[in-house]
């Protein structure tokens, strides 16, 4: 992904993305990451989907 500095400059921007099933360790894997000291300027965006109704 790329961003604009305020001189209009480009420069990426890194990005993860952690997904997996419900009771996966998620959270887990993303709290012990977010102590890591190399990782102080990181910025975490989570999106909850609701569970799907079982149809039948």
């Amino acid at each position: 992904m790329e961003s604009k500095t305020l001189d209009g400059s480009s420069q990426r921007l890194p990005v993860s993305v952690l997904t997996g099933f419900s009771g996966s360790g998620k959270t887990a894997v993303l709290n012990h990451l977010l102590q890591q000291p190399a990782l102080n300027r990181v910025v975490v965006l989570i999106e909850e989907q609701p569970a799907e109704a079982a149809t039948g």
